[in-house]
């Protein structure tokens, strides 16, 4: 399996969580099987939230982008899979 996951300090497993990387400059996703999405677009789940349990207000639902090394797309334009122009927010969702 080539599953990306990642684990806090104390071992615990994130799932269906946010998080900065420890320099706090790129973001994470780990869905709800606690797998990092890695190389495509995909949608945050209903019940997603930050790293330090807080919700994810405007997020749930929404559509991010997860490059190679699992870091999410933000403060950029872009276009979606269907080619639509977007603007990847500091958070990791798209807006359309």
């Amino acid at each position: 399996m080539d599953d990306f996951c990642f684990f806090d300090v104390f071992g615990y497993m994130y799932v269906d969580k946010i998080t900065w990387d420890k320099t706090g400059t790129v973001l994470y996703y780990a869905n709800p099987y606690g797998v990092m999405e890695v190389g495509k677009w995909f949608q945050f789940s209903d019940t997603v939230t930050w790293g330090d349990g807080t919700e994810c207000e405007g997020i749930a639902g929404g559509y991010g982008y997860a490059s190679e090394d699992a870091t999410l797309m933000r403060d950029q334009y872009t276009y979606d899979w269907e080619g639509r122009f977007c603007y990847m927010q500091g958070n990791g969702v798209a807006l359309y």
